[in-house]
């Protein structure tokens, strides 16, 4: 049996240049995979290579397969997976398969960063690129944005001083919340829409997880998102119009072990977004929660790109906004 051409072409795609060693110890071996692995199972996936080998090393650290870890990496950042996309991964299978299980490709994923000439450690991603800020801001909006550490979005205070104004805020200081939000409307004397996105995952189980972490990430997820919006629709209603735009995830449609805290407060999140509607539209104020779209499949969640809409959402609201 000799390696199709489609097999062959994809398998240098991925390894450029590269000579399996068991093609000249077991070469019956190395084309029947090569044809199956190159060939066959790529007719029937729907997913892109980088999607591919991304679920392709989350599946290897599962089953412990560290060499071939090692050889996928490399196949995977050729391919366009980024540094960080990688540590992500790796990172993600601590609280799954345990530190003792990710360990060694830990230090797998940093050696192979290190031979490719990638500085360790790599920049924080506590906070996410402000994407959403930054599109606006090229459009000319001007953008209030909160955050826990200044020098997360330094840049941007630096490319739009006129238009981008910083505030540092910890949404889990409720008095704080009221004084951001009252001090921003009387700065702008108007603001059309109010974005709440703040959270973060806790991983443990969950009686495991100490008074203290609990209480936080209620806080921060859950009471911190309905803080600002109480602090908000006064401002909104007085205005006449505006938006509230809720973002989630999609812990609130599919759960996994090990992550009970997270998918608690965020399914309350779109609940508390409905009930908030009915006020919000009395007052001429429209409101949306958005997150990942997730459907299930048996026991398998599949997570789908568009944003989840309830049918509140997608209602006029009076006056408009």
């Amino acid at each position: 049996m000799a390696i199709s051409e489609t097999a062959q072409r994809n398998h240098d795609e991925l390894f450029p240049g590269h000579v399996s060693t068991l093609k000249v110890t077991d070469p019956e071996l190395v084309e029947t995979f090569d044809n199956f692995a190159f060939d066959e199972t790529l007719r029937y996936t729907g997913l892109d290579t980088r999607t591919r080998l991304m679920v392709q090393l989350a599946a290897l650290i599962a089953g412990q397969a560290l060499s071939e870890y090692r050889v996928m990496l490399g196949a995977a950042l050729t391919s366009g997976v980024t540094p960080t996309e990688a540590k992500e991964i790796v990172y993600q299978a601590v609280p799954y398969a345990g530190m003792g299980k990710a360990f060694d490709f830990i230090h797998a994923t940093n050696d192979i960063l290190a031979e490719r000439g990638v500085p360790l450690p790599l920049d924080g991603q506590a906070t996410a690129t402000p994407q959403l800020a930054t599109q606006l801001l090229d459009r000319g909006e001007v953008v209030v944005g909160t955050v826990r550490r200044p020098d997360s979005i330094a840049d941007l205070v630096q490319k739009y001083p006129g238009t981008f104004h910083r505030e540092l805020l910890d949404v889990s200081d409720a008095g704080a919340i009221r004084d951001v939000v009252d001090r921003s409307f009387a700065s702008l004397e108007r603001i059309d829409v109010v974005v709440s996105n703040a959270g973060y995952g806790l991983f443990g189980a969950a009686e495991e997880l100490s008074d203290e972490q609990v209480s936080h990430i209620i806080a921060t997820n859950l009471t911190g998102s309905i803080q600002l919006i109480r602090a908000s629709l006064p401002h909104l209603r007085a205005q006449g119009s505006g938006r509230i735009i809720q973002i989630s995830s999609y812990g609130g449609q599919a759960a996994f072990p090990g992550n009970s805290l997270s998918h608690r407060h965020t399914c309350r999140l779109p609940t508390h977004k409905e009930k908030q509607h009915g006020q919000a539209h009395s007052g001429l104020q429209r409101t949306r929660s958005i997150c990942p779209r997730v459907r299930l499949h048996g026991n398998e969640p599949e997570l789908r790109p568009e944003p989840w809409r309830s049918q509140r959402d997608d209602e006029p609201a009076a006056g408009g906004g």
